[in-house]
């Protein structure tokens, strides 16, 4: 009986963290309104965007679209636009392994440097995307980059994510307004399954295009990332996560022969048909 029950409390353990892991990975995928940045990285020169439309924007309702690392999406209600806002901490979604580390693994001070590198990332982001602001424009779908504290009118604005509605007044809050693109494996794949397969090429013959002239105004990243990434507004191809953009001063024919072939060996591994036609 003594085995059975020691055999038994080590597998519910294990079995019970696990089921908490999951759960809290789920709870990962909502909004969180306390985990928002609400300082501003007082890094713009000028006045860079045109608050007159914000009225009208936000007189729509914003679901929740998704969430990356640094950022929580919203999307409006005619579809047409997505609301970006900071996320003040990466949190691991599981508090049990989080308490382990923080108690075991890290001490007060390497906890406050993680912080501080957090912070430091928020700062590079904003820069970036000041970036694609002033020289990228179309090309990122920007609408409206909020980087400083204001206090306009109409700027309060209702999201809705599951079954909680959330009302923020977002002259508080650091925020992006872009145009809502399609992500590149959607649109492709819709074409294909549509039959057009000669739109789908031209569509990665315009990706290629795209890269060359991003690389040819002096900017790129280390890595691209197609599933998440980009996308095609207007049946353009559009860069909307530009977290990783950076000013770019070497060999031009290098660095597109680089784009090229990363491009090559994502299309061999999800649309090896369209790989045929290069630009």
């Amino acid at each position: 009986m003594k085995k059975f029950l020691i055999i038994f409390i080590l597998f519910l353990i294990p079995a019970s963290i696990l089921l908490y892991y999951k759960y809290a990975k789920d709870r990962e995928k909502t909004f969180d309104k306390n985990n928002l940045f609400t300082f501003f990285p007082n890094q713009i020169d000028e006045e860079i965007s045109d608050s007159s439309m914000l009225s009208s924007c936000f007189s729509q309702k914003f679901t929740y679209f998704g969430h990356g690392a640094q950022i929580y999406a919203f999307l409006s209600e005619d579809g047409k636009t997505v609301l970006k806002l900071f996320k003040a901490k990466h949190i691991h979604p599981n508090k049990i392994l989080r308490w382990i580390r923080s108690t075991f693994f890290a001490s007060k001070m390497k906890e406050m440097t993680r912080q501080k590198r957090w912070v430091d990332k928020f700062y590079a982001t904003c820069k970036r995307y000041q970036l694609a602001w002033n020289h990228l424009r179309p090309e990122t779908c920007l609408v409206y980059l909020h980087f400083e504290k204001t206090n306009l009118p109409n700027l309060t604005c209702t999201l809705l994510d599951k079954n909680k509605t959330v009302t923020l007044d977002l002259n508080k809050y650091p925020f992006i307004l872009q145009k809502r693109a399609i992500l590149v494996p959607e649109y492709l794949t819709t074409l294909i399954q549509q039959g057009n397969l000669q739109k789908a090429e031209s569509a990665v013959k315009d990706l290629r295009s795209f890269l060359i002239e991003r690389t040819r105004k002096g900017f790129t990243d280390p890595r691209q990332s197609y599933r998440i990434n980009f996308g095609y507004f207007d049946d353009k191809p559009v860069q909307i996560d530009i977290g990783k953009l950076y000013y770019y001063d070497g060999s031009f024919e290098q660095e597109v022969d680089r784009l090229q072939k990363n491009l090559d060996l994502w299309l061999m591994k999800y649309y090896p048909e369209l790989l045929l036609l290069k630009g």
